[in-house]
């Protein structure tokens, strides 16, 4: 963001807005039982553009987002590891482009999400392996507490490729 207020970065003002709106909901909504999936959809989209201004055209991103239920009720930040691990890890391959798909749908009372992202396995002994690090360890614990028997984790982790499909009954 510096980089481009110093280059007189017209869309600086905009950035500034989006990042203002990342703290308030990290501060604020996130102690928050529940949110909106349209207010947790709202957080990751703004997530999404700051990571896209920093990696810039190396960046294949795919996101789809459409006809979802905004009403549905989920924990608030439980979506967001998801995202933020799909840019953090695709930071691995960095001589190659980082391709992201994102897809986010519901149905009825289910929340269907599943992150792909190029992957560049690292070496042995940094690896996590096929089930994740501390943040998707987190994650787990979270969806045990907050919706026992009603989710559904899968992660597979393929030869350039790391997926992650969760799906949770909301009701």
């Amino acid at each position: 963001m510096y980089g481009l207020a110093i280059q007189g970065n017209q869309q600086v003002p905009d950035y500034l807005v989006k990042l203002s709106m990342l703290l308030r909901y990290s501060v604020y909504l996130s102690n928050e039982r529940i949110v909106s999936l349209g207010r947790e959809v709202d957080y990751l989209q703004n997530y999404i553009d700051f990571e896209s201004i920093r990696i810039g055209e190396k960046l294949q991103l795919t996101v789809s987002v459409d006809a979802i239920n905004t009403e549905l009720p989920v924990a608030p930040m439980l979506l967001v590891p998801f995202i933020e691990n799909a840019f953090k890890h695709s930071k691995n391959a960095a001589k190659q482009p980082i391709k992201i798909d994102i897809q986010l749908t519901t149905s009825g009372s289910v929340i269907d999400l599943v992150v792909r992202n190029s992957y560049k396995h690292a070496s042995k002994d940094n690896d996590p392996g096929p089930s994740g690090g501390m943040g998707l360890q987190n994650v787990r614990k979270r969806l045990a507490l907050l919706y026992p028997g009603k989710h559904d984790l899968t992660i597979e982790n393929e030869d350039a490729y790391f997926m992650a499909h969760l799906r949770i009954l909301t009701s």
